[in-house]
């Protein structure tokens, strides 16, 4: 009874915006927090020729799966365009400007001795992480399946949602909240998911996010550290003498400068200028015919 009545106030039999955002926080502690530390227990008890981290993602996605159902969301209303061609220049800025910031923060933060030292070390720990599929399973994991999730559930379907209710700055406000709540590190992630609620926001396209979330994904969580990892073991880095805070710092300019131009392709060209784009209520289209 009670989920049927969380269901029929997600619908908009009771859509205050009080209601919607606290049916969107529960749908994400159901989909994403609640079953995680469980699902890992069983996971591990099952055979050995399974993949716990995918059995887990699995049955996360089955439970999203069934939300989706629940709900009767058209899953062709959350994308009103597929892939434009200003948000796939607005999505590389910012994966651009990912990969900039990851290298300078593994190259300069992990020391040479920790996992990030050695190429063959790093992927020997990722390895033993997935058993079966080894390093393809990994980057599939972050790279494809992830961002797929994470995209349907917290753009495509929770900040769809919202802007019926609110307007769009709060909307992505309470998502990116919500998103930072689902990860470890809050700040970047919270980072992470205000951009990528921008790039929904302006191009409607949850593929679009798809994309650019596991371009992201794969820069950030491992291309940027197997790069630094191949660099120290190519001893790179010792030709690099004298004081390096001139250098961070440039860098660190250039990460700024691609995040900038990231949101200046996401505001550029809207009528009435970026605070009617904040401002706007239009959310995605739920199908509640019998």
């Amino acid at each position: 009874m009670f989920i049927s009545a969380l269901l029929d106030r997600w619908n908009g039999r009771l859509a205050s915006a009080p209601a919607c955002m606290i049916g969107a926080a529960i749908v994400v502690f159901v989909t994403s927090i609640l079953p995680a530390p469980v699902l890992n227990r069983v996971a591990h008890l099952l055979p050995a020729s399974t993949e716990p981290r995918l059995v887990v993602f699995a049955a996360q996605a089955f439970i999203l799966a069934s939300i989706f159902a629940a709900l009767k969301v058209r899953p062709g209303a959350l994308s009103s365009t597929l892939l434009a061609r200003e948000g796939l220049v607005a999505g590389a800025w910012f994966v651009l400007g990912t990969l900039a910031f990851s290298l300078l923060v593994t190259a300069t933060m992990f020391p040479r001795d920790s996992g990030t030292g050695n190429l063959a070390t790093l992927v020997s720990i990722w390895t033993r992480d997935f058993p079966v599929t080894g390093l393809a399973g990994r980057l599939m994991l972050v790279g494809l399946l992830v961002p797929i999730f994470e995209e349907f559930l917290y753009r495509g379907l929770i900040l769809g949602h919202l802007m019926r209710s609110v307007p769009a700055w709060l909307a992505l406000a309470v998502t990116t909240g919500l998103f930072a709540a689902g990860h470890d590190s809050w700040v970047l992630s919270g980072l992470t998911g205000f951009a990528l609620g921008l790039l929904y926001l302006r191009y409607r396209s949850v593929w679009l996010c798809v994309l650019v979330h596991g371009a992201h994904n794969l820069v950030s969580s491992a291309g940027a550290t197997l790069l630094v990892a191949h660099l120290r073991d190519q001893q790179v880095f010792k030709w690099v003498e004298g004081p390096l805070l001139p250098l961070q710092l440039a860098w660190l300019a250039f990460v700024v400068a691609c995040l900038a131009r990231f949101v200046a392709e996401v505001f550029a060209k809207i009528d009435g200028g970026p605070r009617r784009f904040l401002r706007q209520r239009v959310g995605i289209t739920v199908n509640t015919r019998p």
